[in-house]
């Protein structure tokens, strides 16, 4: 019986001491064999509302987030770049927040300048370090990126299922699961 005990308690030790999805300490390490953020992170969630873009590791291995990029509405130069060591646990989720979001933001590094809104065109694209696109959302109802659109405030733009379905109206779940889908969204294509 001991035995078993002390088994269980390490393996609980274990799982505590990798508890930060975005610099994780252990078997995820920066130091160990990383994915490459290509055909691996994908953007998950972006919330005109609440005012963050969601991304989400969908690979069984973390992925190395240095020299990621994201832009929003092809404008020149990143919003937000991943440096140097930093990666993102296997089926974990990396919320960047805009610097005009109302939620509480428990680290800068995770910001970006500017706004999202839940009512105009957005294009919101990640790329690798080496400049390739890796992953677009897309809400354009017209050419100009700041033509009004039909609003839905109670929702956030989802894939449903996480990391591979289309993108539709769901409650937001930032840093969580994604959840049912409530509507198609007006005007997307991702």
């Amino acid at each position: 019986m001991k035995k078993y005990f002390f088994i269980l308690a390490a393996l609980a030790t274990c799982a505590a001491c990798n508890n930060d999805p975005v610099n994780p300490k252990g078997p995820n390490s920066p130091s160990d064999a990383v994915a490459a953020a290509k055909g691996n992170l994908v953007i998950n969630e972006v919330s005109g509302n609440s005012k963050f873009v969601e991304l989400y590791n969908i690979c069984d291995k973390a992925v190395n987030l240095e020299g990621v990029t994201f832009i929003k509405n092809e404008e020149e130069g990143s919003l937000w770049t991943g440096v140097a060591d930093q990666v993102l646990a296997a089926k974990s989720y990396l919320i960047l927040y805009s610097n005009k979001t109302s939620l509480e933001n428990p680290d800068a590094n995770y910001t970006f300048a500017g706004g999202l809104s839940a009512k105009k065109n957005v294009k919101i694209e990640i790329f690798d370090a080496k400049g390739e696109s890796i992953d677009a959302f897309v809400r354009d109802g017209a050419t100009a990126w700041d033509t009004t659109l039909p609003e839905e405030t109670d929702y956030g733009f989802s894939r449903v299922p996480d990391g591979t379905g289309e993108f539709v109206y769901a409650v937001e779940t930032p840093g969580a699961a994604n959840g049912e889908k409530v509507k198609d969204i007006d005007n997307s294509t991702n």
